[in-house]
Parts: C-alpha cells; sequence; structure tokens
C-alpha cells in the first residue's frame, strides 16, 4: 500500500502512527514541491504518481483518501472477470440530483442511506470503486489528464466503462464516505445536520426542524431547516 502526501500542513503524529502500525506493506510517498490542496485539482496530480509507485506485482488498483471507512469484507468481492468492483456507499450526496422525485434535504433519506454505484460521473465515488491495475497501466491512465474539475473520479469511470473495462457491481455498503448520516450515528453517536451536511454537534433543536429518519440500515435523527414533516409517521 502506497500511502501519499497531498498538503504541505504538517502532519506531526503521522510518524508515530505508521510506527504504531508497524506494517512493512504501508509505504509513505512524499512527492516534491507539494502545494496547498485545491478542490479543482484534487491533488490527482500526486495521485499518479503514488500509483506509480505501487508493486509490480500488484493486480487491483484502490484510490481513497483518509477520511473514508471499509467494512472488513470490502476485498472479498475481487472477480478476475471483471476489470472494475464498484461498491454501493454511504454518502452525503445521496440523491441530491434527484430532488423532484425523492424530495429536498432530510426526505431524501427516507427510503435508505445507501447510495447505489452506477459507476458514472455523479453517481459513484473515487474510493467505492476497485480497478484492474495490469490494464490502467496498459492504458497509460492517469487521473491528472482529466479536466481539472474535482470530478475526475467520476469521468475516469465514464472513460473505462466507454473504452470497454466490464463493471461488477456489489450491492451492499462496504464503503463509507465520511462525513454521511451512517458514519456520525454508527462511528460517534451524533444526529445528522443536513443544512450544513456534516455530524451535528451539539443541540440543533432551538435552530432547525429535526425529523427521525427509520432508514433500514439505521435510525437516526436529521435536522434540517428546511423540512417542516416529521418523516418517521411516513416510514
Amino acid at each position: 500500500m502506497v500511502m501519499v502526501v497531498t498538503d504541505p500542513t504538517v502532519f506531526r503524529d503521522l510518524g508515530s502512527i505508521l510506527d504504531e502500525e508497524s506494517d512493512p506493506r504501508i509505504r509513505l510517498f512524499v512527492p516534491a514541491n507539494l502545494k496547498p490542496y485545491q478542490e479543482k485539482t484534487s491533488a490527482y496530480h500526486e495521485t499518479d504518481q503514488a500509483i506509480q509507485r505501487c508493486a509490480a506485482d500488484s493486480a487491483w488498483l484502490l484510490v481513497t483518501n483518509a477520511d473514508n471507512h471499509y467494512r472488513r469484507d470490502f476485498l472479498d468481492d475481487l472477480d478476475p472477470a471483471a476489470d472494475i468492483i464498484g461498491h454501493d456507499f454511504y454518502s452525503r450526496y445521496h440523491r441530491v440530483l434527484d430532488e423532484s422525485v425523492f424530495g429536498q434535504r432530510c426526505m431524501r433519506w427516507r427510503d435508505g442511506i445507501c447510495k447505489p454505484n452506477l459507476l458514472k460521473s455523479w453517481h459513484t465515488d473515487l474510493g467505492a470503486n476497485i480497478m484492474n491495475l495490469n490494464r490502467w497501466r496498459c492504458e497509460s491512465r492517469q487521473y491528472s489528464a482529466l479536466r481539472a474539475d474535482s470530478t475526475q473520479d467520476g469521468r475516469m469511470l465514464d472513460s473505462l466503462i466507454y473504452w470497454g473495462w466490464i463493471p461488477k457491481r456489489v450491492q451492499s455498503c462496504g464503503f463509507s464516505h465520511f462525513p454521511n448520516p451512517f458514519a456520525c450515528k454508527h462511528f460517534l453517536g451524533l444526529d445528522w445536520d443536513d443544512d450544513a451536511s456534516k455530524c451535528a454537534s451539539g443541540d440543533l433543536s432551538h435552530s432547525s426542524h429535526g425529523v427521525i429518519v427509520l432508514s433500514p440500515t439505521v435510525n437516526f435523527t436529521c435536522w434540517s431547516k428546511r423540512n417542516i414533516r416529521d418523516i418517521s409517521d411516513e416510514a
């Protein structure tokens, strides 16, 4: 595993964390001339450099970042007959493009919080897909070769599918892109502030309207000023 530093901000505890893990498979890569992180480029140039440093005998590629969490069985669905293993995932962007159908803010969570991975722009996530590294190398793939607009992960999937990469979708949420309602509730025991798209820090009852979301995965309280109905009555 190659761990790449993508920002010049000093992370003083990184060395001690790696020492504590004491895992020889982890290799730290610090690119030269690092610049402050920018949303538009999303450190994809540094990511490409890190991918080039993957072990020669590696067969699969998973690109992720430090705010993601994986279920222990995430790698159990590797399939040599496929080029892309795409997992459904938890995300704060769940159904944000379908407000006319699913409703706004807290309303969009009422039928579940696991986002289907459709393996295309705006319906996937960088860390939700495992890719055929040998084919990636043969085709000289690079995220930084795509237009810099922070959506390179989805547009890369569009290109791979267009050029005949064989996908396999895993319809279970083995990946969590933090923050999201599942992660806030499951790992931190916190409610969800949907107006700010983050875990609710403190009591929001005086400033927002809270709705209890009865989800097949996890029940949680969602706070938003834009909702006026308690959708728990509709579940």
